[in-house]
């Protein structure tokens, strides 16, 4: 099954969802649920959708994210909370031989892998593409250009604003 936490995250849908949820679940771009004060009510529901999957500890939780750590401390232990509720009571800083036990089990959740990780993983070549990063300018087709005008049309009529005024939904 997949299902986009933004759907499923309402009031409406969260409670079936949580009764039916499988034993493994994988969250791709879990960085956006993380929880912190000064985050959008969005992420706060998706936050509590996935604490409450986390709640069922038969259950498997795998948090996946490309995205590197923002420096909002409260929203990244919010996330390692997710992953085991005593990583709530971590001190501060994790610094030091004395919280070396700490550091370890923080550890046992972490996978990282890097392009140049997997680019040669276990002695073998892998088909990891290289990354072609360049700009290019091509014209479209006349279909092309009209289907595009059109599309661009009807997003402008659905974020206009209906008083007629300069602001957009």
């Amino acid at each position: 099954m997949i299902v986009s936490l933004d759907f499923i995250k309402s009031e409406r849908r969260r409670d079936e969802f949580l009764r039916t949820c499988p034993d493994l679940v994988i969250v791709d771009e879990a960085h956006t649920c993380a929880f912190s004060l000064e985050r959008r009510s969005g992420q706060h529901q998706r936050h509590a959708l996935v604490k409450a999957l986390a709640a069922n500890r038969q259950r498997h939780l795998i948090l996946v994210t490309a995205t590197p750590h923002s420096g909002d401390e409260a929203a990244f232990r919010s996330l390692l909370e997710l992953l085991d509720p005593a990583f709530a009571n971590l001190p501060g800083d994790l610094s030091g031989p004395q919280h070396e036990a700490h550091r370890r089990r923080l550890a046992a959740h972490f996978v990282q892998r890097r392009r140049g990780d997997i680019r040669h993983y276990l002695h073998a070549d892998t088909p990891f593409p290289k990354r072609d990063d360049r700009d290019a300018t091509y014209r479209l087709s006349e279909g092309y250009r009209r289907l595009f005008e059109r599309v661009l049309r009807y997003a402008r009529e659905t974020v206009a604003d209906p008083a007629g005024g300069d602001r957009h939904r």
